[in-house]
């Protein structure tokens, strides 16, 4: 993969931050160009048919791309920033806790794409959900044991179970 460098940042992406051209270039290639950032030296905004890549099939889509190209919103992107693969909940606890990819945080609450665990499936999806609970995958909290619970379904109909991540779950007869 071709290696953005300083000297690069030149003609329409000047002053463009080097972390956010290198990712316009990765998009690029993944999207079937080869690695050419003088595409964007002559068009900021180059399609895929202009040798670019297409924003909307990206992980972070139209709108997140319009506003760091075109509307230069360059602190929306950085190494902390959406989208990222998190730990959603509706609960403060976390219980009944799913991993989404999370793509923005607004309002207090967290936006995700509806299913899709990795960043790879969310480039897939359209639909999306709100989650009022969100934290990076690497700061929960595994010191808990989990053990696996045995349930019949007469069980999960009379509501055990609420609570156990469903991997836990082992149906007996």
């Amino acid at each position: 993969m071709y290696k953005v460098k300083k000297s690069d940042l030149k003609g329409d992406i000047s002053g463009f931050p080097l972390d956010i051209v290198q990712r316009m270039v990765e998009y690029q290639v993944k999207q079937g160009n080869k690695a050419d950032v003088a595409v964007f030296q002559q068009a900021k905004d180059a399609g895929r048919d202009s040798g670019g890549f297409t924003w909307s099939n990206t992980i972070e889509a139209s709108t997140f791309w319009g506003s760091i190209i075109n509307g230069k919103m360059f602190y929306l992107f950085s190494d902390n920033a959406y989208p990222k693969v998190m730990e959603v909940s509706n609960h403060h606890d976390f219980t009944n806790s799913e991993q989404r990819v999370v793509f923005a945080e607004k309002l207090g609450r967290f936006l995700a794409w509806e299913s899709g665990t990795t960043l790879e499936e969310a480039e897939h999806q359209f639909y999306t959900a709100t989650w009022p609970y969100a934290r990076d995958i690497d700061i929960i909290d595994n010191t808990q044991e989990e053990h696996v619970v045995e349930l019949t379904f007469q069980d999960i109909s009379d509501g055990r179970g609420i609570g156990v991540k469903p991997y836990l779950i082992r149906i007996r007869s």
